[in-house]
């Protein structure tokens, strides 16, 4: 039996954030994208706490995408390191930075929009999130938010 970790990627952009471009893992591929325009989009600005969490709110285009990557002994943090460094490097500012358990696991995740399975899986226990702002907190310009997963792939295998 082969065990290696798969890492998933979901990036959600909106307002003026659509000309970001992040220079993603070479072996990641998009498993889908989803543009609409005009929409509108919570971002969450804190852990989920007491039944909810702080979000800021944001209207225009809203792009979504998610990507697959073979991450073999990668965490969600070794992936989300590298692009949290690019929006910064770009002009985003973070304002939530967590993993799975500070986030608040369960109900974070569920709280969140993603796009659905097979295209996005999150493992419960092992995911990171960040969310993004350029200007201000109250009425950004734009806003990045990226969620990354690795989860464990099984494949069998038998000799002959």
């Amino acid at each position: 039996m082969i065990i290696w970790r798969a890492g998933l990627i979901w990036l959600l952009l909106a307002g003026t954030a659509q000309a970001l471009d992040l220079s993603l893992p070479a072996a990641a591929r998009q498993t889908v994208t989803r543009d609409t325009d005009p929409d509108s989009y919570l971002a969450p600005t804190s852990a989920f706490e007491d039944g909810g969490f702080a979000s800021v709110k944001i209207e225009g285009s809203i792009a979504r995408s998610a990507w697959r990557l073979e991450a073999p002994g990668l965490t969600p943090l070794q992936i989300m390191r590298p692009l949290r460094s690019q929006l910064e490097d770009a002009g985003y500012r973070i304002v939530l930075d967590c993993s799975a358990e500070v986030c608040g696991g369960f109900d974070f995740r569920f709280a969140i929009e993603t796009l659905p399975a097979p295209n996005m899986y999150v493992d419960l226990r092992q995911y990171q999130f960040v969310t993004a702002v350029k200007g201000s907190l109250q009425s950004p310009d734009a806003v990045a938010t990226l969620l990354v997963s690795t989860t464990d792939t099984f494949c069998l295998s038998a000799d002959r």
